[in-house]
């Protein structure tokens, strides 16, 4: 029998209250381990060290920069197994860092990106371009210049949200479609998070 296909889902900029039963999390997990995925994901991180974000205490004053990362996804290659709510998206591309002060430019391979998934009391969460402590998605912005990387910042604070409704237990196509800019404030540096793309899991 065909497997159902969830089209185009819509970014929303929601809160997390991940609290209701994770049968839809279990089932996306289960069809994230024989998926492929396809298509682009784009993150721009622009940040500042002031005052006003605790620079002082953090010895971030005066920092500033711009950091990009690129990927284009290989659905020649399996998702990885789904750990701690992340999914491993494998993929080639691109991180570069451009920090005015101190001045530094790095340029770094991006070879993956996570996307986390959550049950919240509505469906499931998630956060194209998340990392975790321990996970092998790529962080897209930690680089060997100044500047904080996704985990000093958060997903929560940085990323996306698109909400999942339901996931039937015969899924074998999502479609995901997102684009958001957010401010942060956070770990001594004032500035935003753009992230955009589109994502296509399948199973075959």
């Amino acid at each position: 029998m065909a497997g159902r296909s969830l089209a185009l889902i819509a970014l929303l900029a929601l809160p997390a209250t991940a609290q209701a039963g994770a049968t839809d999390a279990q089932r996306f997990g289960r069809f994230a381990q024989r998926a492929h995925a396809s298509g682009t994901i784009e993150l721009t991180l622009r940040f500042q060290g002031l005052p006003s974000s605790g620079c002082d205490a953090a010895g971030t004053c005066g920092v500033s920069g711009t950091v990009t990362a690129k990927l284009k996804l290989d659905p020649r290659k399996r998702v990885g197994i789904p750990t701690d709510g992340i999914v491993v998206l494998p993929g080639s591309g691109v991180v570069e860092a451009t920090v005015t002060s101190p001045t530094c430019h790095d340029r770094l391979r991006m070879k993956s990106a996570g996307i986390a998934y959550v049950a919240d009391d509505t469906g499931l969460l998630l956060r194209p371009g998340a990392v975790a402590a321990g996970s092998s998605a790529q962080d897209p912005f930690a680089t060997r210049c100044a500047g904080p990387g996704l985990l000093d910042i958060g997903n929560e604070i940085a990323l996306p949200v698109v909400r999942l409704k339901s996931v039937p237990s015969d899924v074998s196509d999502v479609k995901l479609t997102f684009r958001d800019r957010k401010q942060l404030d956070r770990a001594g540096y004032a500035g935003s998070v753009l992230v955009r793309g589109q994502v296509r899991l399948r199973r075959p």
